[in-house]
């Protein structure tokens, strides 16, 4: 097996950094959608708890 030549080795590196890139960016927008979502049940483990024990519940912004 041939050893690849500098010129594809650059492309390989270029592809492998724009998809090392995209990857990161996708893992960081999940990992804020992860974070909003542990928010939003926060807020409803509130509201179930003081639903139990006030039958006024307070409302929830």
């Amino acid at each position: 097996m041939a050893e690849p030549s500098a010129s594809k080795a650059h492309l390989a590196l270029a592809t492998m950094r724009r998809e090392h890139g995209r990857l990161s960016s996708a893992i960081d927008r999940l990992a804020e959608a992860r974070s909003a979502l542990d928010g939003l049940i926060e807020v409803n483990q509130s509201y179930l708890a003081d639903s139990h024990t006030d039958p006024t519940p307070s409302r929830v912004p």
